[in-house]
């Protein structure tokens, strides 16, 4: 690793350090308390003079519970507006349906869409792995969602929550059709595997 290269990897750990610390509304004092790093080495760290051992990263990441990956990537802006006209429509999409990303940073174990539905659209669903749970949020017009052969009227302003491992298929209002949001939580074992 260059000097550059430390330099950089140092100011990446002084942000996440300082805003995870913040977050958490901890004084530099209670975080050396619950990590067992001196308040002097964590003052060090945050401001980016420090060039901190393995253990003493192990340690923070232990206090403030998070990877050793999300201590040493690059911060991210606290903030992002991403524009209408920048979300690309998703493989899945189709001539009757449009599904965008909605996230712009990807979530692990977290799809969130809009979908849009052509007056009468239809549109056959995946079944995700067990334990997955998915939420559909209609925003405008109606969609008849049939999980597992029963049929549920998902109207403007209505929430349906089900089994995101059962099969699953919609039918959009044939005159309006319809805008929803569809928020897929998936399962641990296709987050972990």
């Amino acid at each position: 690793m260059t000097e550059a290269q430390a330099d950089i990897w140092s100011k990446h750990i002084a942000k996440n350090v300082l805003t995870l610390r913040l977050a958490r509304q901890w004084s530099q004092s209670q975080l050396a308390k619950s990590s067992s790093i001196p308040r002097s080495t964590i003052s060090n760290i945050e401001s980016g003079t420090s060039n901190p051992s393995i253990q003493v990263l192990a340690g923070l990441c232990q206090a403030l519970d998070i990877s050793l990956e999300e201590l040493t990537s690059a911060p991210k802006n606290d903030c992002m507006l991403t524009k209408a006209a920048s979300l690309k429509p998703k493989s899945k999409s189709s001539r009757v349906v449009q599904l965008l990303d909605l996230l712009p940073e990807s979530i692990l174990g977290l799809e969130f869409d809009r979908m849009t539905f052509k007056p009468g659209a239809r549109f056959q669903g995946s079944p995700h792995l067990l334990g997955t749970r998915e939420f559909m949020i209609c925003l405008r017009g109606s969609v008849e969602v049939y999980i597992a052969g029963e049929r549920y009227l998902v109207e403007e302003g209505d929430v349906l929550a089900f089994p995101g491992d059962q099969a699953h298929s919609y039918l959009a209002d044939g005159t309006l059709g319809a805008d929803c949001i569809s928020v897929v939580s998936l399962s641990p074992a296709k987050i972990l595997g």
